[in-house]
This record gives C-alpha cells, sequence and structure tokens, in this order.
C-alpha cells in the first residue's frame, strides 16, 4: 500500500483557488431555504471576515475576528472557517463546568436543555467523539442556523455561514496543548450534504481522523440537517500543481469505474491512511516528506468525496 502511494509522488506547486458568491447565491445553489417566523432569529450573521485565500493561520488573528472579548482566549479548543471568517469557541461536552449536559455518567446521552444551553455559548462538541489529539475517529461538532429571539446566545445563527463551505474549502482547529500554545489542526471539506433529523450515522466513526458538523436545515426548522465532513490535511501548506491533482483525478476516476469493488478499495486505502502518515514522519528529507503527505492527503480527500 505504502509503496503504492509513495510511488505516486513527484515535486509540484499549485494554488488553492476561490470565488466570492453572496449567501443566497450559495443557497439557492444547494437548496437550502428559510422558513420565516415573528419568534425565530434566521438572520444570517454579520460581523463576519473572511479570508478567500483560506491562508491565515496565525491564531491571535482569528481571536482579533471573534467579536465576543468574553470568548477570547478563554476556551482550549476553537474552530475557524477561514474563507466565510467563522470563529466560534468549542463547548466540550465533558467539561467539568458543562457536566449538566449529559444525562449519565458516561456521556453518551445529554439532555436537549443542556444541549441547547451548550450552544449558546459556542458550538457542541458531541460526547463520544475525539479531538486529533486524542485518536483517530469522527470528531462531531453541532451549531445554530437559527433559534429563538427571547433566548440568550451569541451564535445563533452562525451555522449559516457554514453551510456554504463547499469540497476542497479548509477548516481549522485549534487546541490548546499543555504549554498553553494553541496548535492548529487542518481540515479540508470532502463533502457537503442534506439529510434527515433522525440520521445518526453521521456520527459513525472510522479509522482515520475526520471532523463532522452539521446544522438545521431549512433555516428557522429543525426538520433536516445539513452535513458537512472534512478530513484532517496533513499537507502541512503544500499545494499541489493541478497537473498533479488532475494526474491523481484521472486515476481515482478509472479505479471507480472499472473495479466492481471500488467502494471497498478506497475504504480500505482510508483504513490504512492514518498509518502510512505516521510512517513519513521517520523520513529525513523534509521537502520529500511534506510532498508525500501532500499527495496523500489530496488522494485520501478524493476517495472520500466518492464514499459519502
Amino acid at each position: 500500500m505504502k509503496k503504492i502511494i509513495v510511488s505516486l509522488c513527484v515535486l509540484a506547486a499549485g494554488m488553492w483557488l476561490t470565488s466570492a458568491t453572496t449567501p443566497q447565491e450559495d443557497f439557492n445553489a444547494r437548496g437550502i431555504t428559510t422558513i420565516v417566523q415573528e419568534a425565530v432569529d434566521t438572520t444570517y450573521p454579520t460581523r463576519l471576515q473572511p479570508d478567500e485565500t483560506q491562508s491565515i493561520k496565525d491564531f491571535n488573528h482569528w481571536m482579533w475576528v471573534l467579536p465576543f472579548e468574553q470568548d477570547r482566549y478563554t476556551h482550549d479548543v476553537y474552530v475557524v472557517m477561514p474563507k466565510y471568517g467563522v470563529v466560534a469557541p468549542i463547548i466540550d461536552s465533558f467539561d467539568r463546568d458543562l457536566e449538566w449536559v449529559t444525562n449519565d455518567s458516561l456521556g453518551d446521552v445529554f439532555s436537549e436543555d443542556g444541549y441547547n444551553a451548550a450552544l449558546e455559548n459556542g458550538w457542541f462538541h458531541h460526547p463520544g467523539t475525539y479531538l486529533p489529539t486524542q485518536w483517530a475517529g469522527n470528531l462531531t461538532f453541532a451549531m445554530h442556523s437559527s433559534y429563538w429571539k427571547n433566548q440568550p446566545g451569541n451564535y445563533k445563527t452562525i451555522g449559516q455561514a457554514v453551510a456554504r463551505l463547499s469540497v476542497w474549502d479548509r477548516i481549522f482547529l485549534y487546541i490548546r496543548d499543555d504549554a498553553d500554545y494553541f496548535r492548529l489542526y487542518t481540515y479540508t471539506v470532502t463533502s457537503s450534504y442534506r439529510t434527515s433529523a433522525s440520521d445518526v450515522s453521521i456520527g459513525t466513526h472510522n479509522g482515520w481522523h475526520e471532523l463532522t458538523t452539521y446544522v438545521c436545515e431549512p433555516f428557522g426548522t429543525a426538520k433536516n440537517r445539513w452535513v458537512i465532513k472534512a478530513f484532517q490535511d496533513y499537507s502541512d501548506g503544500w499545494m499541489l500543481a493541478d497537473g498533479w491533482k488532475m494526474f491523481l483525478d484521472t486515476a481515482i476516476e478509472q479505479i471507480y469505474q472499472t473495479r466492481p469493488d471500488a467502494l471497498e478499495f478506497f475504504d480500505d486505502v482510508l483504513w490504512r491512511a492514518n498509518a502510512v502518515m505516521i510512517s513519513f514522519n521517520s523520513m529525513r528529507d523534509p521537502a520529500k516528506k511534506k510532498l508525500y503527505k501532500a499527495t496523500v492527503s489530496y488522494l485520501i480527500m478524493r476517495m472520500q468525496t466518492y464514499t459519502h
């Protein structure tokens, strides 16, 4: 497996492309609607400061962008969607101060009141899902796209901006370490789709570092869920040239079209990906290490667009 992947690696460089559209254009393209109710706040979030290049990684910059001063540097985990300037603290379901979120000591069931109270303070980290500092799995967050006007909270509609994310957009996760330094973990979006409110499969654990975030949709209701799936990007900021990405795209499409077990094959590759990435850490050539990681990250993310 490793030899097959490594044999694909060549020296390359490139750039990410983004396109500027309005929120309503994005929502229209996805078929996302808003159900207006007098008692419900469905206003698209303001005061966002987008970085369409998705290149600003400085944590202090995003703390400055965060409009609520009381939330700056006071939490251990923050999430950033740079393309749309979204910044929010993560409210961990196992925080000592939020034990009331759960109905039992294991934390695999949580009360509706506690869940909504957590979302007033940021984004809710689902019980039983793990940060990249713990082990591989499906890290799952929830957030509001709309909420009652008469209820408190600074993050009532910020999930609408998340629903605008597209494949290849980036998500930054900052986690405080033991030295009080916020370490960056980068994810790349692999799918964006609608599902039913009863679909619990979105939280299924796999053998790789995945991030899932969801909001209620149509905005103003809780009828469906809009889901964003993202894979941890190990590329260390290296971008692959368009020609090399095209070659990889063609190879993956050929496998998909010609192998009856293509989806099972992709799943097998994804299960092995984390071990392959770890094996690259022993390489002495830093440039080659980054190149290999960038290539494998791209392969993994492309395969995920088929399996989701």
